[in-house]
């Protein structure tokens, strides 16, 4: 994704979240939300054995840490309308290691215990404290940079620009000329753009499989997108 404009911005790359995030804002804000973003990729970032997230995994419960209690919150608020995202895929994620330098195809014998744990009834949020059961181990993968994003646009002030995490895009603030936001999207068999979103100020994400993936030894291509109901990947 990418962002034109007519004046130049103050931009600066970091990575976090597993990708490289480009913060361009007119006004001011940037070294803010690079420090932001890191900040939150320490807390969410389940590859880090010292994150908060980590170590939720591996006691069962956090208390006081206000954004995972908020991400665990507010997701378990949109399962209501859905059940194809879940944190709790992290025992899934971890058995194909998709994004891993071994990633690995389960059998069935392997994947049936690993279901067992995946409920958004295994993770409860309640008075401070984010709490594990079952076995349930989380990943926020899903929901990592957009609910970042929504952290980045409640800490921004009087800037205008784009804060791009790759997939994930926030497009913030108003131009001074009135002109929106052109965000290209990348044509995901191909080097060029599908199309070319023309918007007002908003979040913008997609999701394909044809940058993170593994082809094993049957010669098959898989995604690290996964389907929690049957443990392999999206077609």
């Amino acid at each position: 994704t990418a962002c034109t404009s007519a004046k130049p911005a103050q931009t600066e790359t970091v990575w976090a979240m597993d990708t490289a995030c480009t913060i361009s804002l007119h006004g001011g804000g940037v070294s803010e939300t690079a420090s932001l973003l890191k900040t939150l990729d320490k807390t969410l970032d389940n590859y880090q054995e010292d994150s908060a997230i980590s170590r939720l995994n591996q006691s069962g419960t956090i208390s006081g840490n206000d954004t995972i209690y908020q991400l665990v919150s507010e997701t378990a608020a949109l399962q209501r309308f859905g059940d194809s995202v879940d944190l709790t895929v992290g025992q899934l994620t971890a058995l194909w290691g998709i994004t891993t330098d071994t990633p690995h195809v389960p059998t069935a014998a392997e994947l049936e215990p690993v279901l067992k744990t995946i409920s958004p009834d295994h993770v409860t949020a309640a008075d401070g404290t984010v709490s594990l059961t079952d076995g349930a181990q989380l990943d926020c993968g899903a929901v990592g940079k957009g609910y970042s994003l929504d952290c980045v646009k409640e800490a921004l002030d009087q800037s205008y620009g784009t804060v791009s995490m790759t997939s994930s895009i926030l497009c913030y603030g108003e131009k001074p000329d009135g002109k929106p936001f052109q965000i290209e999207i990348r044509d995901p068999s191909g080097d060029g753009t599908l199309g070319t979103v023309s918007t007002d100020s908003c979040f913008l994400s997609t999701s394909g499989g044809y940058e993170r993936y593994f082809i094993a030894d049957d010669g098959k291509q898989y995604c690290h997108i996964l389907d929690p109901k049957t443990g392999m990947p999206a077609e």
